[in-house]
């Protein structure tokens, strides 16, 4: 049995009653379906939009079903989908497990206190690799640090060993890999700069002063796990959250689960308070809206899985309901969805540019729904000498001599590659705004991933498109979404690199 989601095609023609129509006959098949009728009650059928039905259902009852069924109807298994930040344990196929299920055995504990480089006790995720001696393999767990800078795992010393510590700080301190930790070692991090308002990605896209009014009248969409609250982002508004096939639009709706949304939102239209040196956003003058699609809740308080439905859902409202003019979804996976392609194609045909991550799976196939039909893949760039010596972000330097252009620039190590990507832009270090959890100075991290380069390149095309009269004078349709991409490749310039690692180039902004 697998969880199927049943949705009316938007792009061209919908149609309600062909939608329902197909149910009927899925429906049909027998007992092997059943309806969630939890989800159900709160995804009531629409007269008009996208709607949609999840059902529990045999694949293969679906498959003779799905040829009779009208080509204005979707149905398809609901897919996960993660954010594109860069974790290389997740990259390299580890699936993250609580410490305290206790996943590499007992007998021995690894403790950890982490700290700043002047000794302070600091809120971090702690992911511990185990390796395994006698059945090979490798485990990872994770945990948070206690309100005194410790962290604890443990392990199986019959069979087990600590093989490396990644340690990710929430705020205001570099990522780190510790090699072979010690049990009851202090790991110290070092501090990130705080030379802003610009920081090295604004001036590889050309910027050579900030200002809150770039990219003003124009609309961004941002689907991802929420944004705030930050005092740098209450100008963002909420465009509600869309979980499990419902919409919820309280105020405090679109909220961060976790960080990664307030983030990418911060890349695009952070603005710090003036002589702050915090660092601003590209496009601050921008007016953004932030739909979540992660309900939360995974391990250590990571933001979880958000599902195709979910996120077609929320490309839908953001097109049709806040008419924005670009939309950043850095997230995906590697299966297609044709619901998530089909919102896609509809948010062109309402004239809207839709940017996507293209991954980070270190060399493999642009992921969803970046590869889909319209959609712009964004990988990231490094610069040597941005972020200090073991840290996470040091592993992003590839090995290749024909990853590295000129002026220590690079195609991180990380990049899915292919025919799809599109550009690229900054994604390696990329220092921007996180939740503020209380007073005091507001909260900022260094974050690597086609995560922080679908954001910026979103964010310049905001800033392009904000100087252009012909486009906003332009209906809604499909020829304006063309326009707003032409405009960004316009803007690009190649850095010698092969074309699967770069696209057309480097997206660039206004001064």
């Amino acid at each position: 049995m697998a969880r199927f989601i049943v949705s009316n095609r938007l792009a061209g023609k919908q149609s309600r009653n062909d939608r329902d129509a197909s149910l009927s006959a899925l429906n049909e098949a027998g007992t092997s379906i059943r309806r969630f009728a939890d989800v159900l009650a709160e995804s009531q059928l629409k007269d008009q939009g996208r709607g949609l039905i999840f059902i529990e259902a045999d694949s293969r009852d679906v498959e003779a079903k799905r040829a009779g069924m009208s080509p204005d109807v979707i149905v398809e298994p609901e897919v996960p989908r993660t954010t594109a930040r860069y974790f290389p344990m997740v990259s390299a196929g580890f699936f993250p497990m609580a410490a305290e299920t206790g996943a590499a055995g007992i007998g021995a504990t690894l403790e950890l206190k982490i700290a700043s480089a002047g000794g302070m006790a600091t809120a971090a995720l702690v992911n511990v690799v185990i390796g395994n001696t006698v059945a090979g393999g490798s485990t990872l767990l994770t945990t948070a640090t206690d309100a005194n800078g410790w962290a604890a795992v443990t392990y199986d010393p019959n069979t087990s060993y600590p093989v490396a510590a990644v340690i990710v700080p929430k705020a205001g301190l570099w990522s780190w890999v510790q090699s072979y930790p010690q049990n009851g070692m202090t790991i110290q991090l070092p501090e990130l700069p705080r030379n802003g308002p610009l920081g090295w990605w604004h001036r590889l896209l050309g910027m050579a002063s900030y200002s809150d009014q770039r990219g003003q009248g124009i609309r961004v969409g941002v689907v991802d796990t929420g944004a705030g609250p930050h005092p740098y982002l209450q100008h963002v508004q909420s465009a509600g959250a869309f979980i499990n096939g419902g919409s919820d639009t309280a105020p405090n709706a679109a909220n961060d689960v976790a960080d990664h949304g307030t983030h990418v939102t911060g890349i695009i239209a952070a603005k710090p308070a003036p002589d702050s040196k915090d660092f601003g956003g590209i496009a601050a003058g921008a007016d953004v809206y932030v739909a979540r699609v992660y309900a939360g809740g995974g391990p250590a308080g990571q933001e979880g899985y958000a599902g195709n439905g979910d996120i077609a859902s929320a490309i839908d409202a953001l097109a049709s309901t806040q008419q924005v003019d670009v939309m950043n979804l850095s997230l995906g996976g590697p299966d297609p969805s044709e619901i998530e392609a089909d919102a896609i194609m509809t948010a062109i045909e309402a004239g809207v540019l839709v940017i996507c991550a293209a991954g980070n799976g270190n060399g493999a196939a642009v992921i969803y729904p970046a590869a889909a039909p319209g959609a712009v893949a964004v990988s990231a760039l490094g610069i040597q000498g941005t972020f200090p010596p073991g840290s996470l972000e040091a592993l992003s330097v590839p090995q290749q001599a024909d990853h590295f252009a000129a002026s220590g620039i690079y195609a991180a190590s990380f990049n899915n590659i292919g025919p799809q990507v599109a550009c690229v832009g900054p994604g390696v270090g990329i220092i921007s705004t996180v939740p503020q959890t209380g007073p005091g100075d507001p909260a900022y991290a260094a974050m690597s991933g086609t995560s922080m380069a679908c954001p910026a390149v979103c964010a310049s095309l905001a800033a392009l498109l904000g100087q252009d009269r012909a486009y906003r004078k332009m209906p809604r349709n499909a020829a304006r979404a063309q326009y707003a991409w032409t405009v960004l490749a316009r803007g690009l310039r190649q850095l010698g690199l092969n074309s699967q690692y770069q696209g057309f180039g480097l997206v660039s902004t206004l001064p």
